[in-house]
């Protein structure tokens, strides 16, 4: 296991001098073969102030390439539910999107471009200081990660938009009961995340929870408006997954931990 930090001047902004400093940890877990570094990025003034941050985690796609069947989907289980669709959205003989998703949804992400990528490059979460919101920080630092070395420079960024449960927990999350009112409250804060990941250049991958955005301002996706991005549809990857685990568990193979 490795660790070092990474400091670099990324952009000078209108208001201030912004900073990365990141910190990144090799991790490879016994029980599988698949590999992922994470990134903790912390956002930091001048003066070393934290004002946010990004969490972001490198799959290498070649390990996808070399897992086995079930066992590449349990590994991407054992990372998170989150991590499990994910890894439905990609054919673990070849790591590429599926073409059923490819085709899905406006069709804006080709299988082909998105593998030239050697790593998954996936936004677990990214959180500005009250205080900071509004003044393009998100935008600014999300793009800035696309030429960020000790990332390899990804061409693609891959995010699931929405709230973050250890802050805002779902209503179903057995925190409580929450009002009408307050339920609907949620979900139109869940819609604004959403919408603020469409503003920055993120369109959906197929029908599914996940987005991407292209490093390229030229890239097809580029050219569908927020308003024609595709919609999420019920069952796309989320039923498949809990079908295919169904059927995981019915074999004896997978295992509670």
């Amino acid at each position: 296991m490795c660790v070092c930090c990474h400091r670099c001047h990324l952009v000078q902004m209108a208001f201030d001098s912004l900073f990365f400093q990141a910190k990144t940890k090799g991790r490879r877990r016994r029980s599988s073969r698949l590999s992922s570094k994470t990134f903790m990025i912390n956002i930091v003034t001048a003066s070393n102030n934290k004002i946010g941050h990004i969490l972001v985690q490198l799959i290498h796609r070649q390990d996808i390439i070399n897992e086995e069947g079930v066992d590449y989907y349990l590994s991407m289980d054992e990372r998170s539910d989150e991590m499990m669709r994910l890894g439905y959205l990609l054919q673990n003989k070849n790591g590429r999107l599926r073409r059923s998703v490819q085709n899905a949804g406006t069709g804006a992400w080709h299988a082909d471009e998105l593998a030239e990528d050697k790593n998954i490059t996936y936004i677990e979460e990214i959180v500005i200081t009250e205080a900071w919101r509004g003044r393009g920080i998100c935008t600014w630092a999300l793009n800035a990660l696309f030429r960020l070395d000790v990332m390899c420079r990804p061409r693609f960024l891959w995010a699931w938009p929405t709230l973050l449960n250890h802050l805002e927990p779902a209503p179903t999350a057995g925190h409580g009961k929450m009002t009408a009112a307050e339920v609907a409250a949620y979900h139109q804060r869940k819609d604004r995340v959403v919408n603020l990941f469409r503003k920055i250049g993120f369109r959906r991958v197929g029908n599914s929870e996940f987005f991407c955005m292209s490093r390229d301002p030229h890239h097809r996706s580029r050219a569908v408006a927020v308003e024609g991005d595709a919609p999420y549809k019920d069952g796309s990857p989320a039923e498949s997954v809990n079908s295919m685990m169904h059927s995981i568990i019915g074999h004896g193979i997978y295992q509670t931990w």
